[in-house]
Order: C-alpha cells, then structure tokens, then sequence
C-alpha cells in the first residue's frame, strides 16, 4: 500500500503552472541570457567553479517552509530563476528576501530534489533578490 504522507512534488513538466514572484530590472531583461563558466574573483571564497545558467528557461521548483522561527512562511512551492550551479551550491533569483540558515528544498533540472541552506540574499530590486544556497546533501 502506498503511504499517503508521501508529499508531492513537482515535475519538471509543472514549472509553468507555480508562481514565480520575480521581477526581473528592466536593465537586465536585455542581456538576462549568460550561460559558461563564470570568472572567479580573488576574494571569492567559494571552493568549486560555477556555471551560468541564466536564462527565462532556467526557472525550477523552490518549496519554501518555515525553518526559522523569527521569519514566517506561507509552506508551498513557488518558481525561481537558476542563474548558476556548482558543485557545492547554486545561485538563483526569487522575488522575497530569503534569511541566510533558511533551509528548503529545490528540484533541479533533471528531477533531483536537494536540500539547499541560504548562505546569502542581496536585493536587486523590490521583487527580485540574488540568493546564494549550499547543498546539504550529496
């Protein structure tokens, strides 16, 4: 028999039916498309090289959750912009502030759901945020 606390996830195929809150700076819409691998500052404390992969077809699925007590949230799953992928995490867009130790799950491109940690949040604009997560699992 199947257990009915099973969650659901979504498919690759949903991604256009979940909100996607972003709203991307008239200044970016132009050259929003950057793809290969991207450059390394000196300061960057980062320890596996990324790749871009920002692109309007690069939304995935996001569950937000609450895991931090101080910051509510509205459990379900929303689409955000992947905008690079490393090794050891990735960068994306969302269009709330995320709070560095919040943790969620994300489906990558070809299904993989993950456990990411927020490590940071800058504000482009009203409702477009960078974030930066690790993975928490292999």
């Amino acid at each position: 028999m199947l257990d009915s606390r099973l969650e659901r996830v979504p498919s690759v195929s949903e991604i256009g039916q979940l909100p996607c809150l972003v709203a991307l700076p008239e200044s970016w819409k132009a050259d929003f498309e950057q793809k290969g691998v991207a450059p390394t500052l000196p300061t960057c404390k980062r320890r596996y090289p990324r790749m871009r992969c920002r692109s309007r077809n690069a939304l995935v699925p996001l569950e937000l959750r609450q895991s931090l007590p101080a910051f509510p949230r509205v459990p379900g799953w929303c689409a955000v912009y992947l905008t690079d992928v490393g090794r050891g995490g990735i960068g994306m867009l969302h269009g709330e502030q995320l709070y560095p130790k919040e943790q969620f799950r994300i489906v990558l491109s070809e299904g993989t759901l993950g456990l990411i940690e927020i490590v940071r949040c800058e504000r482009i604009d009203a409702h477009c945020f960078n974030i930066g997560a690790r993975f928490l699992d292999k």
